[in-house]
């Protein structure tokens, strides 16, 4: 890529941040004040939380302002189906703020069920994680959501699980000779209109097990979690050795921390004092405005 076109479109977003906030009324983060203060954990913006990042200069204006609010990270999901050359950019910006980029989708699953898959189910499977791989180069991706699959609720579910393995080493394949992470998400909801194969944090951490390869790790939503019941920290701590990501939502609506039943404030002190360094990231929508959202954060990072 050329650097000094890079260094031109990342300019013009840079003015663009201020402008198209100040056009929301939303107030912006003065460089050097208690707002553009980092965070003390690596909390993840997405650009769901902000509103014109259809164009590249949107894009990387998004993610200017997370900066100046304080944030040191940021997730996309759908950053795969962007340009290649717009993937770059993003992963020059990132590398020029000292960012960190967190997980965007790999594969939903397909509808496949991956217990049993057809020939080319599972080739499919395999050649999205190979276009992930490519994707990860270009932004500096180390993380990657991946949902392995449909479960069956007719059969015996243990079987399932284990049959499910043998796809998801064949996946391992590509992403341990790239050095990535699958962070598997299990889900409190439906997938293309079939029930998933991971729904608790224990079932993707059995299979984790199951599957017992560096690259195959598991992604700790205490969104989904909640809805599926059980006390947070005791399901953190008994799955601790597996979970390599966190992602955040609070319930019911799945919006900011402090607009549900969940205190984030004890969840994440709780994940900080057991060493986890890595990425929190907000999978959730906004009730208020981008201000409300930042507040809801800093009165976490407040209790740290």
């Amino acid at each position: 890529m050329d650097r000094r076109q890079f260094v031109t479109t990342v300019g013009s977003a840079f003015a663009l941040a201020g402008t198209s906030s100040l056009a929301r009324g939303e107030k912006v983060a003065a460089s050097g004040g208690a707002e553009s203060k980092p965070f003390k954990v690596q909390f993840a913006p997405s650009p769901r939380h902000f509103k014109k990042v259809k164009t590249i200069e949107g894009y990387l204006a998004a993610m200017q302002q997370a900066y100046d609010h304080g944030f040191r990270a940021w997730e996309d999901n759908r950053l795969p189906t962007r340009s290649p050359e717009d993937q770059e950019k993003v992963g020059e910006f990132l590398k020029s703020k000292g960012m960190t980029m967190g997980v965007s989708v790999v594969t939903t699953g397909g509808g496949a069920r991956w217990f049993e898959p057809t020939k080319e189910e599972a080739e499919k499977a395999v050649q999205d994680c190979k276009d992930a791989a490519e994707v990860a180069k270009r932004v500096g991706h180390k993380w990657l959501t991946l949902i392995p699959g449909a479960r069956d609720e007719s059969r015996p579910y243990q079987p399932q699980l284990e049959g499910a393995v043998d796809l998801m080493k064949r996946c391992c394949d590509v992403f341990d000779e790239a050095g990535l992470i699958f962070v598997l998400e299990p889900l409190s909801h439906n997938m293309g209109g079939q029930p998933v194969l991971l729904r608790t944090f224990k079932e993707g951490f059995d299979f984790c097990k199951l599957v017992n390869r560096p690259s195959c790790k598991l992604l700790a939503d205490y969104f989904h979690q909640q809805q599926m019941g059980g006390d947070l920290i005791k399901n953190t701590d008994d799955c601790w050795d597996e979970i390599a990501y966190i992602q955040y939502g609070d319930v019911p609506g799945r919006n900011q921390p402090g607009t549900g039943e969940i205190n984030y404030a004890n969840v994440t002190r709780h994940i900080r004092d057991k060493g986890f360094t890595g990425i929190y990231g907000m999978e959730h929508g906004i009730d208020g405005s981008f201000e409300d959202l930042v507040k809801s954060y800093r009165e976490i990072d407040a209790a740290l």
